[in-house]
């Protein structure tokens, strides 16, 4: 699963990572030479939440096909592995914290449908607005620093209200 992870490093050389609609995140921390640097790793929506763990180890083949794994007795979640794993997404480097969040982004977007051309262009238009509407929640673990919450607020440029702290797991409609 390693390969498909990539973490986006926001620091005065790279601009704050665009974080999609609804997507978990997990906001890495961490220092390198005594500077602290903020990385997002965005779980893979094409794996499941829930890995089956079957007498203590996860089977070969597990996260491409958890359904084959009807006898597991136990279940790990993908967020809580990538975790324990952060470091190797960071060698060379101190891992500090590694906090899950979500972001909720305005689903409300204003078209004046006499402008529009035709009904497709009309809906293409509005669902490239979304993806780039503004944030209007943001959802993170209740454990997750405060310097680390800080910046979300300040990056994402939303208020301290719209900013939820929550028990994991965070967004548990994946499970459904």
């Amino acid at each position: 699963m390693l390969p498909t992870l990539t973490p986006l490093t926001f620091d005065p050389a790279h601009p704050f990572p665009f974080i999609s609609n609804l997507s978990l995140s997990l906001a890495v921390l961490t220092v390198d030479d005594g500077t602290k640097k903020f990385s997002r790793v965005k779980l893979p929506e094409n794996r499941p939440r829930l890995i089956p763990i079957v007498d203590g180890e996860v089977p070969r083949g597990a996260i491409d096909e958890p359904s084959q794994h009807a006898d597991a007795d136990k279940f790990v979640r993908l967020e809580a592995v990538i975790a324990a794993n952060v470091n190797l997404l960071f060698p060379n480097v101190e891992v500090l914290d590694c906090s899950t969040f979500r972001v909720t982004r305005n689903a409300e977007v204003r078209r004046n449908e006499e402008v529009a051309e035709g009904l497709i262009e009309m809906i293409e238009d509005v669902l490239r607005q979304r993806r780039f509407a503004t944030v209007v929640r943001v959802e993170v673990d209740e454990a997750m620093p405060e310097e680390v919450r800080s910046m979300l607020v300040e990056q994402l440029e939303i208020s301290e209200r719209e900013l939820f702290e929550l028990p994991e797991p965070l967004g548990l409609d994946d499970y459904f």
